[in-house]
């Protein structure tokens, strides 16, 4: 059910993403950037993006690696149009749908993730099954967030229950035994908005409030805005709703 919802909230959400997501595309900006300082390997026969929507980590990872043949995925089938001209003439193909129920076509040398892993059943399962189509010193890098992501939501009623918000110790116990993790780090980062109804459109707009609360009567979201506001504005009275990217790279052993 959890996955059906996402799958309708960015399929909705696909064409505001680019102009609203700013805190996805910098997020998958830093995750290409450490993976450049940790990882000296220049060249990768096959690759895989899992989740890569709108192409913030494509267009951050294909100008600046040499691959034989990328597999993209994601939920969103408009997302295979869209990265086509980010490919060029790369060799590619496209799977659609959920990564967890998906027979990959490869062994890969190299996995790669930004913003996805919240959404997924069982992290550690799916870890699992990526590892076993990794490739002998073979990468993973991983974006995902910690368990302060939108903690203000979580303290009110739009608490998302069945996320996968996992901190860096968490990572280290959830990585298969043959993955050597080379980077784990985590952020904290604040987005600022002028009123409360901004950033509900904020996240509807970017297509992560798949598990907030709907059907909100006029009457519960005046109480809501009203609760948000008192509590989480800073001093020039802006409202304030916080991002805890974690960043994973790992190596097959």
């Amino acid at each position: 059910m959890i996955q059906r919802r996402v799958q309708q909230n960015f399929q909705r959400g696909f064409h505001t993403y680019n102009d609203t997501a700013y805190m996805q595309k910098h997020i998958a900006a830093k995750l290409a950037r450490l993976f450049a300082q940790t990882a000296k390997t220049p060249h990768f026969k096959n690759a895989l993006e899992i989740g890569c929507g709108t192409g913030f980590l494509t267009q951050e990872l294909v100008p600046n690696l040499s691959v034989d043949h990328w597999t993209m995925n994601d939920l969103v089938t408009d997302s295979q149009a869209h990265i086509a001209p980010m490919l060029g003439t790369h060799q590619w193909d496209f799977l659609a749908g959920a990564i967890e129920t998906q027979h990959l076509p490869h062994s890969y040398d190299l996995i790669t993730s930004a913003s996805v892993f919240q959404w997924v059943n069982n992290t550690k399962t799916l870890l699992a099954k990526l590892s076993d189509n990794l490739t002998s010193g073979g990468w993973m890098i991983i974006s995902s967030f910690g368990t302060q992501h939108f903690q203000e939501l979580q303290s009110l009623t739009s608490k998302p229950q069945t996320m996968q918000y996992l901190d860096p110790s968490d990572w280290r116990t959830v990585l298969p035994d043959n993955l050597t993790p080379h980077h784990i780090s985590q952020d904290i980062q604040t987005a600022k908005f002028s009123t409360v109804r901004k950033l509900l459109m904020h996240l509807r707009n970017t297509g992560v409030n798949a598990n907030a609360q709907h059907h909100w009567s006029r009457q519960k979201l005046a109480d809501f805005e009203q609760a948000y506001a008192r509590r989480f504005s800073d001093p020039d009275g802006n409202i304030c709703l916080t991002y805890a990217p974690v960043y994973v790279i790992a190596q097959k052993q």
